[in-house]
């Protein structure tokens, strides 16, 4: 019928569907192309075509009647149409683009990624400026579901050059190289994503957990860090989460852990080999035995952690920083990480970590006779570690300076404990402990200068 030569434009359209409703199209491109040899005179008619070929009624289309239209919105002619005549056919250049774009989310939706590429490729030259970046990206996606990650690369170059600030890019950029496996490039756009209009936290945390999937842990351990830098920045709002700090803090120092093959944070160990400590050279800058930290080890890693976990505990209060959870984990964790730098010989990471320890026990609502007596060794055991660093470095005033606070903080723990129902002898060996622990690095009590007698004003016996 479409053949014939007085067959109207009407006549012919309702003959394409019912040709597309009827079972068997194999009549169908045939007809297309005589229509749009005779009546493609404007972007009308094909726009038309496709609405029709895609219409409710041939939602159950085979993949032919799709193979046609892709066909014809390819064609020269017809991209020519709505080339041409722009602006004028702005608002059908939309509306083709509309409707090839839902063909391909309809197939994205229900993993046809092959089909999904297809359309996707057909819209593209349809969509204008803020559309091609959207385009560019889903594009991407699918060849990255398709494992065809060159492809995807090229997409997503060709989404950059209209909307190269889009944090959306950036991301999907980043979980194509995490495919690749390229590490290097995946860190290399971390600030960059953060810098990216849009951008949020929400992109970080998605990124930890696409790295940890990946297997490239140096980049979640780098989001995780950046993560955590951004938290510390921020004041606490309404919309923030009551816990999402100890969360982000505590993955963080387990992603840390489990990269060092020689620690051990469940037993506070770390085999020797791969983990050497960096004393702080005496006079360095900013010289104290708490900032006193070297990239090197991982024992100052964590050090550095824990104290800005315990920071901000201290900033935010309990019920923010933990949420509903106890401090517990936070407690035990720097106290086995202590244990190990102090096995490993790293005294002020060591001090760092036991005083964070029993800061976090001092966090505890409802402190128990347990929770108690393990602060005080923490306390205890930082103590020791400080007035160790004092005797490698014994004009070092900041180290009997802290020592002096830790025997302070150890001694009240003791004083909770004596309100406790624990045995008074138990009371006694703790207090001798901490006197002992005096007179063992400085052991000529007569001879002490002035400002190092501050040590020993502590009441230590009863």
């Amino acid at each position: 019928m479409v053949a014939h030569k007085d067959a109207t434009l009407a006549q012919c359209l309702e003959a394409v569907s019912a040709v597309v409703g009827a079972p068997g199209c194999g009549a169908l491109k045939p007809a297309v192309d005589i229509i749009l040899e005779r009546f493609a005179k404007d972007t009308s008619t094909p726009l038309r075509l496709v609405e029709i070929l895609l219409s409710a009624e041939a939602q159950s289309a085979s993949r032919e009647v799709e193979a046609v239209v892709l066909d014809m919105v390819r064609n020269e002619k017809v991209l020519e149409l709505f080339t041409k005549g722009y602006p004028a056919s702005k608002q059908d250049c939309k509306s083709m683009y509309t409707l090839l774009w839902n063909l391909g989310t309809q197939h994205f939706l229900g993993k046809d990624y092959p089909a999904c590429v297809g359309a996707y490729t057909a819209a593209l030259p349809y969509a204008d400026a803020d559309a091609k970046p959207r385009v560019g990206r889903q594009l991407a996606l699918a060849h990255l579901a398709l494992h065809q990650l060159d492809r995807s690369l090229e997409a997503l170059d060709a989404a950059a050059e209209y909307d190269p600030s889009s944090v959306f890019t950036t991301f999907v950029r980043i979980k194509v190289l995490l495919t690749q496996g390229n590490a290097a490039g995946a860190l290399d756009l971390l600030r960059p994503l953060m810098a990216c209009e849009g951008f949020d936290l929400d992109f970080l945390r998605v990124v930890v957990v696409e790295a940890s999937s990946a297997a490239m842990l140096p980049v979640a351990k780098q989001a995780l860090q950046l993560l955590w830098e951004e938290t510390l920045k921020s004041p606490r709002g309404a919309q923030d989460k009551p816990g999402n700090d100890a969360v982000i803090a505590q993955n963080l120092i387990r992603l840390m852990t489990e990269m060092s093959e020689n620690y051990n944070l469940e037993l506070g160990r770390c085999r020797p080999g791969k983990e050497e400590h960096a004393p702080a050279a005496p006079g360095a800058a900013g010289d104290s035995v708490q900032c006193a930290l070297a990239k090197e080890s991982i024992h100052q890693e964590l050090a550095g952690l824990f104290s800005q976990a315990k920071d901000r505990l201290e900033a935010v209060g309990a019920a923010t920083f933990f949420g509903t959870d106890l401090p517990s984990w936070f407690a035990l964790a720097s106290f086995n990480a202590g244990l190990a730098a102090m096995g490993a010989k790293d005294v002020v990471a060591a001090a760092v970590l036991f005083k964070a320890s029993g800061d976090f026990y001092e966090a505890y609502t409802g402190p128990t006779a347990q929770t108690l007596a393990v602060q005080r060794k923490a306390y205890t055991l930082a103590t020791s570690c400080t007035l160790a660093e004092h005797d490698r470095r014994p004009d070092h005033k900041p180290c009997l300076s802290l020592a002096q606070a830790l025997l302070r903080k150890g001694y009240a723990s003791l004083e909770a404990a004596a309100q406790q129902p624990a045995a008074e002898q138990d009371i006694l060996v703790a207090k001798k402990e901490l006197l002992t622990l005096v007179r063992l690095h400085i052991p000529d009590t007569c001879h002490i200068c002035a400002e190092h007698r501050c040590l020993l004003e502590v009441p230590l016996w009863v």
